[in-house]
C-alpha cells in the first residue's frame, strides 16, 4: 500500500536563511544607495543626521527588497517624531501627509524634502515643546551665529548688530545650525512683520534652481499644525506642486511664538511661480487671512472649485 502523505519539505539551516537575506540586501543595496544619494537633493543632506539618514535608507531597502511601495511612516521610540515616506511625489501630497498627523501634541518643526525624480518624498515632523534655544557657551552655535553675522557684514546689508544677535538669542540650537544666512535674514524681517501682533506676513522668493520659488509664511502664535495643514491645502488648491517645505517657531518675546513655514515649489506649468501673476495675487491674499478662516468656509471652496473662498 502506497503511502499518499506528502513529504515535507526540507527547514532550511539558520545560517542558508541569513545568507539568502543578506545577499537579497546586498543587491538591493547596490541599486538603492547610488540613487538615494544622486536624488535627493542638497538641503536633506544638510537638514538630516548621518543616523537619520541611515534609519531612512534602512527603511527603503527593506521596503524595496520585499517588492512593496515606498509607502511608511516611521516613529522614533519616545513618538517625538514621524517619517512619512511616500512613493510619488504631486500636489496635495504634503496636505494629505499632514491631515494624518496626531491632534494632541504640538507640532514644533517639520522638513518635508522630494527626490528629484519625484520617486520619494520624506516628510520628517518632531512634536513636543519648543527645543532648546540658542547658547552662545557651545562652541558650533556659536561658530554659527559668527557666520550669520559675517555674511550681512561681507554683503553691507543695513542690520544693526545688536538687532542680530537679539534675534539670534530667539532661535532654537537647531534652526540656528542649519538655517543659511541668507534664510535667517528673509526670517527675520517676516519676523519683524509680525512681531507682537497675532497677524501674519507672506513673501515670495526666488531659488537658486530657476525653476522653483519659495513661498515663505510667518503667523503669529498659531497652531502649528493647523496651520502647516491649512497652507499646504491652500497651495495644493492651486496646483501648486511642494517640493521641500519647513516649519519653524521663533520666540517673541513675552507676545508668544511666531511660526515660520516655506515651501519651495512649482507653478501648475512646471515652473517658477510669477509674482505679477493673478494665481499669486489671489493666492498671497489667501494665505494671509488663512488663520481666520473658518474650516466649514474652506471645505466649501476647495469641495467646490468654481464657487472660490470669498463666496464660500
Amino acid at each position: 500500500m502506497s503511502n499518499s502523505a506528502a513529504t515535507p519539505a526540507a527547514i532550511p539551516s539558520r545560517q542558508e536563511v541569513i545568507d539568502d537575506l543578506v545577499a537579497s540586501l546586498a543587491q538591493t543595496a547596490e541599486q538603492v544607495v547610488p540613487w538615494f544619494l544622486d536624488t535627493m537633493p542638497p538641503a536633506y543632506f544638510q537638514d538630516t543626521d548621518p543616523a537619520t539618514r541611515l534609519a531612512h535608507l534602512r527603511a527603503i531597502l527593506s521596503s524595496q527588497a520585499s517588492g512593496r511601495p515606498i509607502e511608511l511612516t516611521l516613529r522614533s521610540p519616545d513618538g517625538q517624531q514621524w517619517t512619512s515616506m511616500r512613493p510619488k511625489d504631486a500636489p496635495g501630497v504634503l496636505a494629505e501627509l499632514v491631515s494624518e498627523l496626531p491632534h494632541d501634541r504640538p507640532l514644533r518643526a517639520a522638513k518635508i524634502h522630494t527626490a528629484r525624480d519625484g520617486n520619494l518624498v520624506l516628510d520628517t515632523f518632531e512634536f513636543g515643546e519648543p527645543a532648546a534655544r540658542f547658547d552662545p557657551a557651545d562652541p558650533k552655535q556659536a561658530e554659527a551665529a559668527a557666520r550669520i553675522l559675517a555674511w550681512v557684514t561681507e554683503n553691507r546689508l543695513d542690520y544693526a548688530e545688536a538687532d542680530l544677535r537679539a534675534h539670534i538669542a530667539r532661535c532654537e540650537a537647531e534652526y540656528l545650525m542649519t538655517v543659511t544666512p541668507l534664510r535667517f535674514v528673509q526670517h527675520l524681517e517676516l519676523h519683524q512683520a509680525v512681531q507682537g501682533t497675532d497677524g501674519a506676513a507672506v513673501g515670495l522668493e526666488s531659488e537658486s534652481d530657476p525653476a522653483f520659488s519659495r513661498i515663505v509664511v510667518a503667523v503669529a502664535n498659531a497652531t502649528t499644525r493647523r496651520m502647516l495643514e491649512r497652507l499646504a491645502r491652500r497651495i495644493a488648491f492651486a496646483r501648486i506642486n511642494v517640493h521641500r517645505a519647513y516649519l519653524d517657531i521663533l520666540d517673541d518675546d513675552e507676545h508668544g511664538t511666531v511660526c515660520i513655514l516655506g515651501f519651495v515649489c512649482q507653478g501648475p506649468d512646471g515652473g517658477p511661480i510669477d509674482p505679477e501673476s493673478e494665481l499669486w495675487q489671489q493666492l498671497r491674499v489667501d494665505l494671509l487671512r488663512n488663520k481666520w478662516v473658518e474650516h466649514r468656509t474652506l471645505e466649501l471652496a476647495y469641495g467646490s472649485p468654481d464657487l472660490g473662498i470669498v463666496r464660500a
